[in-house]
């Protein structure tokens, strides 16, 4: 999971933790792909300016509520 205080976005934190911690963890044990789904619509332009692909966009209805997911997955060179 990853997660930003409201305070701290907008400062990088979340695409450094992604560049410096896990892309470099990945690739440690020799993973190729990064994939994650969000539920939160606003998190799909951080995911894309972190050079992830959207793949799906799915809309479920939840005791009678709708849910929206959204997956990436990000090709690691």
């Amino acid at each position: 999971m990853l997660a930003v205080s409201e305070k701290m976005q907008g400062k990088r934190v979340g695409t450094r933790f992604i560049e410096e911690f896990i892309v470099p963890e990945i690739k440690r044990h020799h993973g190729k792909q990064l994939f994650l789904i969000t539920n939160t619509k606003q998190n799909c332009a951080f995911y894309r300016k972190n050079k992830f692909q959207q793949f799906s966009h799915k809309i479920h209805l939840l005791n009678r509520q709708l849910l929206e997911n959204w997956s990436f997955v990000r090709t690691l060179s």
